[in-house]
């Protein structure tokens, strides 16, 4: 099928609310009872200017008082105006739009999806301005001039799932692959439009098919929420054209905003109100807090995050990898550690700071001098343990959406529990509070962390870190059961049998520099747990958001992207090893991209060889030997 490059997203992300996007410019014919301007690109017209995708749509318009009473007329008279511009079979309704996972972003917006046809951008744009108006005048009827309905107009192409796979391997394009994505790189820096807000550049199977084999080879670039898309055009065909120049006019090319996004969890209140089942039952936590903890853990800093705005955070949560062994000159006994990323570790730092941004909160640019810029830097020796603070497992986000889920249950009516039923849910919050309250959470303090400032020879991010697990937590790295697959629906697709509750093996010679495009890999992530993936021999080129500040630039990455529709890794992940079907360990996960409207994306993995080998440099050799702990 054809996979045509799609333009997403509006010229002015700074944008985050209806009243800002109030001061854009606006038409001489707009509305008399507020000005609005209007967003026009390729696939999506809308006023006020539009925010970037991806936007979650919901039906859910309570919050508008007597809506009700005039819902269907605001339908009819919109599909009216759509017929009267020539715009046919659309499909109408009022929904609410907000940025995923940021749930008080949410805009009352008639939706509309209708064909984009060549003459689309135009006479949307002429009904978009009809619509609005008719919709702020009946606002300001029902006495509501306050409620600021939005108007959206978008192709099906901004709607369809769309389906992710890694490109079969081809030694040719393999060859080819590192001039290809340079060359894209050059074009982007070469525009205004798209110059410094270059994103990630990957190869990848991109389109709308459930069977990925007939989706096209894409060169997927993403952006920055600042790269004006309207400028976007003059690019894209200038790219196009190098590639038949390559004589790869074969490839596709798929432009969006997007980030790459480290995969330590987003930092959210600890409420289930506002959240998607999945994501409240992916951090509440129904079995018993247990003392010792095992590879695949929840982990996070021992505190609370102040934001700017002086709210309470919870610091975000990353995965214990798995537990190594180390004999250092000084100590020439093995040692037990637990492994996992530096970003996961950062709320650790005096100087971690939370700001407020449209999307919810966001780590801030360190301040220089503070500890965390030190470290960001150069990285933390054994000799500045101090200057951290302790880990915890579980950690206070699971442990606070968990309370909150037990809070509801015991609040809940119609039907209300019977009293057995309350007095086991009482019981269980009290066990769980009684565990933080002891400080039995404490999993034990930072010892060696590698900053951001590292890289392998391959220009490969090195993003590690080790902690010094107490005594009474050290765990084991004990691989899924038989039954943790089962659950998780991954069965004819997983590890070898023998591996089911073993231990996590060493590497013994499987490297992810040398394997086969295609081959199966596996994690065990906080936040998605077990997981199967493939592992792609196109590597992708990345500028990643926390260690911009640091000017390091591009590097290029492993590629592992999951098998199917399910995810390999997500939010909460970050620090996972990843281990083949044998059960030996291979790489250390860190961070990812999913592209828009696809169910799931790729991460992105550092060879395990090079984190050891970072990890006996970083200490001038102090540290002699390092293995996976068997123990």
């Amino acid at each position: 099928m054809s996979h045509q490059v799609s333009y997403t997203g509006i010229p002015t992300p700074s944008s985050s609310n209806a009243r800002s996007r109030r001061t854009q410019a606006s038409s001489e014919e707009d509305s008399p009872f507020r000005p609005f301007g209007i967003s026009n690109v390729k696939f999506r017209v809308g006023a006020p200017p539009l925010r970037p995708l991806p936007l979650d749509t919901s039906y859910d318009l309570s919050q508008i008082e007597g809506f009700h009473t005039i819902y269907s007329d605001l339908i009819h008279e919109a599909s009216k105006i759509l017929s009267s511009h020539g715009i046919l079979d659309p499909e109408v309704d009022m929904v609410t739009r907000k940025v995923p996972e940021a749930p008080t972003t949410g805009e009352p917006t008639l939706f509309v999806v209708a064909k984009w046809e060549e003459e689309s951008a135009k006479v949307w744009e002429r009904a978009v301005k009809e619509i609005k108006r008719h919709l702020d005048e009946k606002m300001f009827a029902l006495g509501r001039p306050d409620v600021d309905i939005c108007v959206e107009i978008v192709a099906p192409e901004l709607t369809m799932d769309k389906y992710i796979s890694i490109v079969p391997n081809n030694p040719s394009l393999v060859e080819a692959w590192p001039a290809i994505k340079d060359q894209v790189y050059r074009r982007l820096e070469s525009f205004s439009s798209t110059k410094s807000t270059v994103t990630a550049i990957s190869l990848v199977q991109l389109g709308y098919s459930q069977n990925t084999s007939y989706n096209p080879a894409t060169v997927y670039v993403s952006l920055d929420y600042n790269s004006d898309e309207t400028g976007w055009p003059p690019v894209v065909a200038a790219i196009e054209n190098d590639l038949a120049l390559f004589g790869w006019s074969s490839l596709k090319l798929h432009v969006e905003h997007n980030v790459v996004q480290n995969y330590s969890f987003e930092l959210v209140p600890p409420s289930d109100d506002n959240h998607t089942p999945d994501v409240v039952s992916s951090l509440t936590i129904e079995h018993e807090y247990t003392q010792i903890v095992n590879m695949g853990a929840d982990i996070s800093a021992a505190r609370y995050v102040v934001r700017d705005d002086q709210e309470r955070r919870n610091p975000s949560l990353g995965t214990l990898g798995c537990y190594v062994e180390i004999k250092t000159s000084s100590k020439p006994t093995w040692t037990q550690y637990a492994l996992t990323n530096h970003h996961v570790v950062r709320p650790c730092f005096d100087g971690f700071s939370l700001i407020k941004g449209k999307n919810g909160s966001v780590p801030d640019v360190p301040v220089k001098g503070t500890t965390l810029f030190k470290t960001g830097l150069h990285g933390m020796p054994p000799s500045k343990q101090d200057s951290a603070v302790d880990l915890e497992s579980p950690s206070r986000l699971k442990h606070n959406f968990t309370i909150n889920r037990l809070n509801l249950r015991l609040g809940q009516r119609n039907p209300t529990p019977s009293a057995e039923r309350l007095a086991g849910f009482q019981e269980q919050k009290d066990r769980k509070t009684a565990f933080f309250d002891r400080g039995d959470n404490v999993l034990g303090r930072l010892w060696v962390s590698s900053g951001f400032g590292r890289r392998t020879p391959a220009n490969s991010r090195l993003d590690w870190a080790l902690i010094a697990v107490n005594a009474t937590r050290q765990g084991q790295n004990i691989l899924p059961s038989e039954a943790d697959w089962k659950k998780y629906d991954v069965t004819i697709d997983g590890p070898w049998e023998y591996t089911f509750g073993a231990l996590l093996q060493p590497q013994a010679g499987v490297s992810l520099k040398t394997m086969s495009a295609g081959t199966k890999v596996f994690k065990v992530g906080a936040r998605t747990q077990a997981s199967v993936g493939t592992y792609s021999n196109y590597k992708p080129n990345c500028w990643i958001a926390d260690d911009k500040y640091m000017k390091r630039g591009v590097s290029s990455e492993v590629l592992v992207m999951g098998l199917g529709k399910e995810e390999f890794a997500n939010r909460g992940d970050s620090g996972a090893v990843v281990f083949d079907e044998q059960g030996r360990v291979i790489g250390l996960l860190f961070s990812g991209q999913k592209p828009q409207q696809t169910n799931s994306g790729y991460a992105l993995v550092t060879p395990i060889e090079d984190v050891f080998q970072d990890i006996k440099n970083f200490s001038n050799q102090a540290i002699t030997d390092i293995r996976i702990a068997q123990g």
